[in-house]
Parts: C-alpha cells; structure tokens; sequence
C-alpha cells in the first residue's frame, strides 16, 4: 500500500478506536462464535494468467473459519489455502480476510434497528492475498436483518482502499451480502449458507479493470445429526462462481466443489 493511501486509511482506523474507547460500554461479552475448517475440491478452477489464461486446473482448498458476535458488534476471519494440480502453473495461493464490525447501537448507547433491520453498523475488512502480495483495506456501513429463518443476512456497502500493486490500482466500491439459513426437509438437517461480492470498475496504469461478480453458496448436510452431534460434521457442495474473475473481463469462472465442514 503506498504511502498516500495508508495517511488516508490510517486516521479512518483511529476513528473506530476512539469511538470504540467513548462508547457507553467498555466491557466486551462474547454473545455467539463458531469456529470451523474445510475441505474442498473441484476440477473447475479457473486461471486468469498466463500461461495458463483461460484454462480450467483440478485442485484443493483448506479454509479455516471463525465468526463472532458480541455485545459491541461482530467479527469474521477466514484463512484459504489453494493448491492446484498442476504445477505448470501459479500453485499454492493464500487468501484472508478480517472484519470487525462496530454496533451503531453499542456506540450510541440507542437502538438503531428500524423494521426489519436489527442493528446497523461501522463495517471494517482488511484482505491479503498471496503470492500478489496485496493489501487491501475496506471500511463502510452495514445492517444485520431479521429475515424469519434465518441465523443472519448481512449487507455491506465498502468504500475499497486498495493497494496500488505498483501499478496506480484505483480505488473501488464493493457491495457484500451474507446469510446463514438450516433448514429440515425429510428429517434430515440442512444448511444454506454463502456470501456474494460485487465490485465496481476500476482503472490502474496498464487497462481498465472490470466490474465483477464472486458468490460462494453452501448447500450442506449436517451429518452430525445422525449421531447425536448436531451443528458439527457437514458435508455437501459449495459452488464458487465468479464473472470476470480478478476483474478480467469475460473470464468467468464455475467451480462446483465437494465440501467436508467440521465445526469446533
């Protein structure tokens, strides 16, 4: 990240943690967390760059998991390993995230819900990803809704601070919801769970950079139920699809992937 962008990003990150330290209750409660790791495998991975551009490689994902909610608002990290098949190409990757989400509610010491919006919030996310060795940093606005049958559903509107990568990378906009949906159909428990992403076009010094489109829904079986253990063993499928994948136009990418979950 260049230095003109980490001066901006910086007093953004001391504003959360002064209005952290003056709000009306300091002391942190854990209400909820999980945390989890997966397994997933598919033959559909798609590869943007060369020399491998427009070719699809089989591979392996291990991703840790853990969410959280508290009394001054929530959390999320998660931590991708991929490992492709083919070594001609770019063959171990690394992804993660960290969000920590600060309740307007908790803040102001007043219930900012308003119909079926439960709380709003100061959202936060910084990204890294390996081997680009990118820093990006998000910070926007939020709301939890309260959706019948549902655990959550999230929606985030992010202004993106993104590293430059040496290249003038712009600066971005990115819209993410979430969920977490079980459901019981024939006695057997299910979950329906994912996110999508949306960002804005960009330009850096070389071409335009497309708008794009990344979502991970999660269609699994709680196997655990079998034997007594609910909420702890899953297995099921994860699609991962992506339009202009890494914001490469017409390189799209539809990856079904067999997913084993186990839940801490």
């Amino acid at each position: 990240m260049p230095v003109s962008k980490f001066f901006i990003s910086l007093p953004l990150y001391s504003v959360l943690c002064i209005l952290a330290l003056y709000t009306p209750c300091l002391k942190s409660e854990i209400l909820w967390s999980t945390i989890n790791l997966s397994y997933l495998k598919s033959n559909d991975y798609l590869q943007v760059f060369p020399p491998a551009a427009g070719q699809t490689t089989s591979g392996q994902i291990i991703s840790l998991e853990h969410i959280g909610l508290y009394n001054w608002g929530k959390s999320y990290f998660f931590l991708d390993r991929f490992h492709s098949d083919n070594e001609q190409i770019i063959s171990h990757e690394t992804y993660i995230e960290f969000s920590a989400d600060l309740s307007l509610s908790w803040m102001t010491g007043s219930t900012m819900s308003y119909g079926p919006m439960k709380d709003s919030y100061i959202v936060t996310t910084w990204e890294n990803a390996n081997p680009l060795n990118s820093d990006n940093l998000l910070v926007g606005l939020g709301a939890r809704w309260n959706i019948p049958g549902f655990i959550f559903v999230d929606t985030n509107l992010y202004y993106r601070f993104q590293d430059d990568l040496g290249i003038g990378m712009e600066d971005n906009y990115q819209l993410t919801v979430a969920w977490a949906l079980p459901f019981t159909f024939a006695n057997v428990k299910f979950a329906f769970d994912g996110f999508f992403d949306w960002r804005t076009s960009h330009k850096n010094d070389f071409s335009h950079v497309a708008s794009d489109f990344h979502s991970q829904p999660q269609i699994k079986i709680d196997m655990g139920h079998f034997w007594q253990q609910d909420n702890q063993y899953y297995l099921g499928f994860e699609w991962d699809y992506w339009k202009n994948k890494y914001g490469v136009q017409a390189e799209d990418q539809s990856a079904l992937q067999v997913l084993l979950q186990v839940h801490f």
